[in-house]
């Protein structure tokens, strides 16, 4: 029989239990684990978006060291130009710009630039000016996104009832 010694008795006999008691006793701590280890997760991800996401010095030296790694900045440069290509009507835009003479040259000469393009755009991001570009322009766009996080906005912003509102009129 299972049991625990009953106290009121003094005689030590066993008493039944429920096996209802028995079973969520030995939840408990399987509950309580589970929600301590949330509760730590959930904790270590605010202090960890405390201390990154919201550093802007951090966010601009992680984002400045992405920009610098080759393999980015070949897919950029190639993602970049198809971006143009794909909404720009390439030979069309060269039709317009070359004389008549040549004009039936405009597809095979919007397909050879292709190429130049990229390795030309894949060059801008390398350089240092368009480094220090992109730290001062991921710096702005940070401090500005933190402001809003903290509800520090300026005049035209708004983040009232969780969203975020731009009001255009002080702009125009």
């Amino acid at each position: 029989m299972t049991g625990s010694t009953n106290p009121r008795s003094g005689t030590g006999e066993q008493t039944a239990e429920s096996p209802a008691a028995t079973s969520s006793r030995s939840k408990a701590p399987a509950v309580l684990v589970t929600v301590a280890t949330i509760l730590a997760v959930v904790g270590m991800v605010s202090v960890w978006a405390r201390a990154q996401m919201l550093n802007t010095d951090d966010w601009v030296e992680l984002s400045s060291e992405l920009l610098e790694d080759p393999v980015l900045q070949e897919a950029l440069s190639t993602y970049l130009v198809s971006t143009v290509y794909d909404q720009t009507d390439v030979p069309a835009s060269l039709e317009a710009r070359i004389p008549d003479a040549v004009q039936g040259l405009a597809a095979p000469v919007a397909g050879a630039l292709r190429g130049p393009l990229t390795d030309s755009v894949e060059r801008l991001i390398r350089s240092d000016r368009f480094q220090s570009l992109w730290e001062t322009a991921n710096r702005v766009a940070h401090e500005g996104l933190v402001a809003i996080l903290r509800d520090d906005t300026r005049e035209g912003v708004s983040t009232s009832a969780g969203a975020v509102a731009i009001d255009t009129k002080p702009l125009l």
